[in-house]
Order: C-alpha cells, then structure tokens, then sequence
C-alpha cells in the first residue's frame, strides 16, 4: 500500500495514477458497485469534448443535432499519459436524439484521429429518430500514442 504526495493510494504499485489505483485482481462484496456519470444538457454536436475524469458514461439530455459527430476522448493528463500498452478502457456516450439524419461515426482521442472497427463492419449512416442513442467504444492501447478501438451504436428509438 502506498500513498503518494498528492494523496493517491496504490494498492500494488509504488506509482499510483488515479486517487486509487489498485493493480491485479481485486474483489468486491456484499453491496453494490456503481459508477460515476457525467451528465449534460449541452448537445453533443456542440461540445465533442468526453472528459473521463468525469466519469466513463457520459450522457447528454440535448438532442444530437448534427451528422457525422466525433466526440473527442480525453482526460486532463490525456489518455496516452492515463494507460500504458497493454491497457484498455470502455467508453460510452448516451444522447438524447431526435432525427435519423443525425449520428456518431468516428471519434478521436488525445484530439488524434484513430480507426475505429464497428461492430457490424461499418461506421454508423443514420441515428434513431427519437429518445436516444448509445454508443460504446472500448479503446485499446497498442503502442505510443496508438489505439485500438472497436464502435459500437445502439438505437434505443421508440
């Protein structure tokens, strides 16, 4: 156990990276786990920015408003920085919608354009037309500033 200058704890490590950062198996009992989400009434086609220190869900109540919208993966030390090779994350974005013409097909992360791979074989075309739309991209790193990241677009349309 180790607890850093800035008051991080590190269960494993001598360098922990988050307020607590365990490395290896864990378990956890008798309750709950739950997760921070970040919620927000700006569209997303306004503001493309996904912070993660916010939370990996992320949920914007206004509707996308735009086609072809690439949010933007970050952090405030940026996700190269945050995971070494070999780590991975999962990343999902609900938004609220209101027209087929309007969808996500591509991200970035660290501001960098990355390949996606969708499942399905193909970057989404259209959106649902009402209620909202989840997408979850599960981003992989490969190398130095390199990603793996596989898309996926979920219709919730009523």
């Amino acid at each position: 156990l180790r607890i850093d200058a800035a008051g991080n704890v590190g269960i494993n490590t001598d360098s922990p990276r988050a307020k607590f950062d365990v490395r290896g198996s864990s378990t956890f009992g008798g309750g709950q786990i739950s997760e921070k989400i970040a919620i927000s009434a700006t569209a997303l086609n306004s503001d493309t920015t996904i912070n993660l220190d916010q939370g990996m869900v992320h949920y914007r109540s206004a509707n996308l408003g735009a086609a072809s919208v690439k949010p933007n993966i970050t952090s405030s030390v940026g996700i190269n920085t945050a995971l070494k090779i070999g780590e991975a994350l999962t990343v999902t974005i609900i938004t609220a919608v209101n027209s087929t013409s309007n969808f996500v097909n591509a991200i970035t992360v660290d501001h960098k354009d990355v390949t996606e791979f969708w499942i399905g074989g193909a970057a989404p075309t259209e959106g649902g037309g009402s209620n909202a739309d989840a997408y979850t991209f599960n981003i992989l790193k490969t190398g130095d500033a390199t990603f793996l990241v596989i898309g996926n677009q979920n219709l919730c349309s009523s």
